[in-house]
């Protein structure tokens, strides 16, 4: 029996139509309004930070433009700030902090979606650090949840779950529903990978309740669809088409239309697994439908697959075969696809450490000017002391000098008329 692939990450797809773009236009037009006339540097980074979020899901590349922006801004305001204590909640210190952090953050989300892991994981690190120095719990939680996401990509699956469980203390500390329920989501999915499928189910089913508690449907549809695959993978098809079912309603209802596709192509797997081709069929060709409306090429390649099996099994030869040359074809595509990105991240981590280094001798190139610099100046200010030495010191002989030889003078005429009254004395007395 064929395994699916088990969904372990939440990656949220946000398809925007024009009504959802425009509703979003307004958005990004009102926060400029504010940013004409605002006077506050909280506030600039703030409408920056803002715009970011909006832009995150239509062009990526200007949400980092933004994010930037907002940590310039807050650097530049921290650094002109007169007092730099620890900054305390309250302060305009702590909320520039606060807002530095929250775009770092989104920047390694970017990253983290572009499949750019090294770069993600090096912003996570940092929105972490600032998160530390400033007893953001919060935020402390979501970049531990994040690293572990990273890490579960890079199949370091021990320090996935060790940041998974640290990020879930921290969630249940502030009592934080959505990120309780998200994280036992990604210690189920941990336990997934390492074939434990008990611990995997219980940890799918809390996160689930959770997610049912705080009126999460797209977490709810999400996690059903994960258990889905767990009874899928035991052979338990009943339970999981069940789940599958359970998921599409959920989906239909709020009009997410990849975890519609999905849930189509995997109702059809099960039908086709239960030989009932002509239903599989039926879903298969829906599922295939919304995949090429929304771009989804992973789903298409993967109905592609699947409905060559269906026409297999109906004895339709031609048609399996055409499918069947449609998914190489896709899949090959996909393929060259995911190898340009590890090109393109190894080449982004080359360059990167390139210009880290650049920096490191930059910076001791200008250490060592700076050093050069102060040596001279240290020189030249002792060759200054030594000449205002000699100065002084030959001023002083100059004076010692003339006041030596006023006073041998002042002397040489007292004796004189000591002299002269000691003569007219001397003539006195004849």
């Amino acid at each position: 029996m064929e395994k699916l692939i088990l969904r372990i990450l939440i990656i949220i797809n946000i398809t925007l139509t024009g009504k959802g773009f425009a509703q979003e236009q307004l958005k990004v037009d009102s926060i400029k309004q504010v940013i004409a006339i605002a006077k506050h540097d909280t506030t600039f980074a703030k409408c920056y930070l803002d715009l970011g979020y909006i832009y995150e899901h239509i062009t990526p590349d200007t949400a980092m433009y933004y994010y930037l922006k907002a940590i310039d801004i807050a650097n530049m305001t921290i650094n002109s700030l007169p007092d730099k204590a620890e900054p305390k909640q309250g302060t305009i210190q702590y909320e520039l902090l606060l807002l530095k952090a929250k775009a770092i953050h989104n920047i390694g989300w970017i990253y983290m979606n572009q499949n750019y892991y090294y770069k993600a994981l090096e912003y996570y690190q940092k929105a972490l650090k600032i998160n530390e120095e400033i007893g953001d719990k919060e935020g402390i939680a979501k970049n531990l949840g994040n690293i572990g996401n990273i890490y579960l990509e890079q199949r370091n699956y021990d320090k996935a779950f060790e940041y998974y469980q640290n990020a879930l203390k921290y969630f249940e500390d502030i009592d934080d529903k959505y990120g309780i329920a998200i994280n036992l989501g990604y210690i189920g999915g941990f336990y997934a990978i390492q074939g434990n499928s008990e611990r995997a189910l219980e940890y799918y089913n809390k996160a689930v309740e959770n997610f049912e508690a705080i009126g999460d449907k797209y977490g709810f549809a999400t996690y059903s669809v994960n258990i889905g695959d767990i009874y899928y993978a035991q052979g338990n098809l009943i339970k999981a088409q069940m789940n599958y079912q359970k998921s599409l309603g959920v989906y239909e209802a709020i009009g997410n239309k990849y975890g519609i596709a999905g849930c189509y192509l995997q109702i059809g797997v099960i039908l086709n697994d239960l030989k009932q081709y002509k239903k599989a069929l039926d879903y298969e060709f829906k599922a295939l439908r919304i995949a090429k409306e929304i771009g989804a090429i992973s789903i298409q390649s993967a109905v592609y697959s699947k409905i060559s099996i269906a026409f297999k099994g109906l004895k339709q030869y031609e048609n399996a075969l055409v499918y069947q040359d449609s998914f190489i074809v896709l899949n090959d595509s996909l393929n060259n696809t995911e190898r340009t990105k590890a090109t393109a991240e190894m080449s982004a981590r080359y360059e990167t450490e390139k210009k880290e280094k650049q920096i490191i001798q930059q910076q001791a190139e200008l250490v060592t000017i700076k050093l050069k610099a102060e040596k001279e100046k240290a020189e030249k200010e002792h060759q200054r002391t030594q000449r205002n030495i000699f100065v002084m010191a030959f001023g002083i002989t100059i004076v010692l000098v003339v006041f030596i030889f006023r006073s041998y003078n002042q002397k040489k005429k007292a004796n004189q008329l000591l002299i002269e009254q000691k003569q007219k004395i001397t003539e006195a007395n004849k």
